[in-house]
C-alpha cells in the first residue's frame, strides 16, 4: 500500500532518530542567534505577522482575484442568494464564492447551501420549475414550511 509523504518522514525520521537529531544540533547551531531572537520576541513577532485570513493571498491565488474582490468577499455579511446571515466554519450557511467553472468569473458571495444547490441545477434547470411544481402536489408537507399554494 502506498504511504503519504507525512507517512513516509514519520516513518524514516523514527528509523533515523541519530541522523535527525545531529541535524537538528547543527541547525541550531548554525542558527543560534536568530533563533534566540524569535524566542525571545515571539509575541511581539507574531502579533504582527498577518495570517492567510487577513491578507488573503490564498484566496486571491485560487479565484486569480483582485484585492478589492478579496476585501468584498471577506466583508460580506449576508447571502447573495438567499439573504441568510454567514455563520462561521463550513456548512450550509458558511460562505462560499461562486463563479464560473468555466471562465472563472466571480460571481457574488452566496451560503454554502445556495452553492449546493445551484451546483446540482447548473446544467438542469428545467428541473428547477419540476421541483416546485412537485411540492405543489403536497402543500400541507412540513418540507414547505407551511407555505400554500398561492403564496408559491
Amino acid at each position: 500500500m502506498a504511504k503519504n509523504r507525512n507517512e513516509y518522514m514519520r516513518e524514516w525520521s523514527r528509523k533515523n532518530r541519530e541522523k535527525v537529531n545531529k541535524h537538528k544540533r547543527e541547525h541550531y547551531r548554525e542558527n543560534k542567534s536568530q533563533l534566540q531572537y524569535y524566542y525571545d520576541n515571539k509575541e511581539e513577532i507574531l502579533k504582527k505577522k498577518k495570517t492567510y485570513s487577513e491578507t488573503g493571498r490564498k484566496w486571491i491565488a485560487r479565484y486569480k482575484a483582485t484585492e478589492e474582490q478579496w476585501k468584498r468577499y471577506r466583508d460580506a455579511t449576508h447571502c447573495e442568494c438567499c439573504g441568510v446571515e454567514f455563520e462561521a466554519g463550513k456548512g450550509a450557511n458558511s460562505k462560499c464564492q461562486d463563479h464560473n467553472h468555466d471562465t472563472g468569473e466571480l460571481r457574488d458571495v452566496i451560503c454554502g447551501g445556495c452553492n449546493l444547490i445551484e451546483g446540482m441545477i447548473r446544467k438542469r434547470i428545467e428541473r428547477l420549475q419540476a421541483i416546485k411544481e412537485y411540492f405543489k402536489k403536497y402543500p400541507h408537507d412540513k418540507r414547505n414550511n407551511g407555505v400554500t399554494d398561492e403564496q408559491r
